[in-house]
């Protein structure tokens, strides 16, 4: 597996006024390519810049871009014309499931779900590090 400075990419950004300069024939020498960039939404416009870029090349070089983001109105205008799936959160069988699988335990795993689903808001990272931190104190 060969590697790409992303991150020297985005300084050529910052010094660049538009996208559409950068140097992206470093890329094209690797072949097929797949970013992957979690927490999109705590990008910075010229982080945001790149990745849409990339995704949206017109060229023959495949690219594969895996964005996750939380809905966010500075993200969104950069995914307009990219493939969208959203994700529910989890019901309140897949959070009881989640955690019986997680900690391994069978009982007691509905009723934690229920006394915290009104905190949740059916997000799985929530629930975890919520009973990560009832079981921290005791």
């Amino acid at each position: 597996m060969r590697h790409f400075d992303l991150l020297a990419l985005l300084r050529q950004t910052e010094q660049s006024t538009r996208v559409a300069h950068l140097d992206l024939a470093p890329i094209d020498q690797l072949g097929p390519l797949v970013v992957v960039v979690d927490n999109l939404q705590w990008c910075d416009r010229p982080a945001l810049e790149v990745v849409s870029e990339l995704a949206m090349r017109k060229d023959p070089l495949p690219v594969l871009a895996v964005l996750a983001t939380r809905p966010d109105a500075s993200v969104a205008p950069f995914l307009e014309k990219l493939v969208r799936i959203d994700l529910d959160g989890l019901t309140p069988a897949e959070q009881i499931e989640l955690v019986q699988s997680r900690f391994g335990v069978e009982e007691g795993a509905a009723d934690v779900c229920t006394d915290l689903a009104a905190k949740l808001s059916d997000n799985p990272l929530f629930l975890l590090e919520m009973i990560d931190a009832l079981l921290e104190r005791g």
